[in-house]
């Protein structure tokens, strides 16, 4: 190729990549997005945007460092956190969790690596945990939206535990499968993994992730500790706005707080393979029944998570191929009528974005 071929090529590429961002904003604003998106590359940011508010009723802007819950984008953290360990030498990814938790019933049966890919067959305990609410939900002839509602709502008291109240909820129930037959997604496996971090690092979840991972990484408005977060949430109830009372979640499956700026820095790091080595990485990515890695499931051409709690909302879409990552962060679900028609419509922008950049 010509050095003049490839400059106009590069030239379309800026110009097509310039518009079709432009049809993002468009597209969130026309559907009521609340909350900040960013594009980024493996070097540089190349469009972030916010709209709405991070706290509605004294319409406070929703902005760049806003902070908010990411909820199980948690996740991916505390995968990291483990494999820094297992570089470390300090613990093996096919080390039964007995070492960890003796008096778990089945703990003789079950390794971090099932965990990290969630084949342990362990029941979730916030699961077992809504599905008693709801009993409770039921009796008040709730609406479907008024229950769900009450389910986020309530997770605060549920999620006043430790690892004794934890290890007490799963305990009294059985595995849903035998381990490492097949995939099943459960908070538990994460909340245990971020209490073998402690055990082995001496220190709590929090330092541990903040001195590792945020600290490395110049993410210097991220915390571990719910209560940190600047927004509000929100949810429609029945075409009624309402508002949660704060989050307080500090477990390893999903009290992460950040921004769309720090979250685009955690992004870079992903798409360089920065922290860990190459061969770490690669576990990571490595889709145990083609259903969840360390932190991530895949969907289409893109590395993706989803984090939700207490009305708090956070997504994360990575390809290595196009070198390229998407980042939401949001504090109000859009009305269920639409919901599913913007997502729609993402993923169509999504493939096209992945089309353009194939003209490097």
């Amino acid at each position: 190729m010509t050095p003049a071929l490839f400059n106009n090529r590069k030239f379309k590429m800026k110009k097509q990549l310039k518009n079709h961002l432009e049809k993002l904003h468009h597209l969130e604003e026309k559907y009521d997005f609340n909350g900040a998106i960013s594009i980024t590359n493996d070097k540089n940011i190349l469009d972030v945007f916010s709209l709405g508010y991070s706290e509605i009723e004294n319409q406070i802007p929703f902005i760049s460092n806003t902070k908010s819950c990411i909820g199980s984008l948690t996740k991916q953290f505390t995968a990291l956190a483990i494999m820094l360990l297992v570089e470390e030498d300090k613990i093996k990814l096919d080390q039964l969790i007995s070492d960890f938790f003796p008096s778990y019933p089945y703990s003789n049966q079950i390794t971090i690596r099932m965990l990290l890919n969630m084949t342990s067959g362990i029941p979730d305990y916030v699961i077992i945990c809504m599905e008693e609410r709801k009993l409770e939900a039921n009796t008040k002839s709730f609406s479907e939206e008024e229950q769900y509602f009450f389910d986020l709502e309530n997770d605060e008291k549920d999620y006043q535990y430790d690892t004794k109240r934890v290890l007490d909820i799963i305990s009294k129930h059985q595995l849903n499968f035998s381990p490492d037959s097949k995939f099943e997604y459960s908070n538990s496996n994460y909340f245990l993994l971020g209490d073998i971090i402690e055990q082995v690092s001496n220190t709590n979840y929090s330092d541990y992730i903040s001195e590792n991972i945020f600290n490395k990484l110049a993410m210097k408005d991220s915390s571990c500790h719910a209560l940190d977060a600047e927004a509000e949430s929100y949810l429609f109830v029945d075409n009624e706005l309402r508002k949660f009372s704060q989050q307080n979640h500090i477990g390893a499956d999903g009290s992460i707080v950040s921004t769309i700026t720090d979250l685009s820095i955690w992004a870079q790091a992903i798409l360089n393979h920065e922290i860990l080595s190459e061969e770490s990485w690669k576990e990571i990515f490595n889709l145990k029944f083609d259903a969840y890695g360390f932190g991530w499931f895949k969907l289409g051409d893109w590395f993706y998570h989803g984090g939700l709690i207490k009305g708090y909302q956070a997504e994360i879409f990575i390809s290595f191929e196009a070198r390229i990552a998407m980042l939401m962060l949001y504090n109000l679900e859009r009305k269920p009528e639409i919901g599913q028609i913007v997502m729609d419509k993402e993923g169509i922008w999504r493939s096209q974005l992945l089309e353009i950049l194939k003209i490097r």
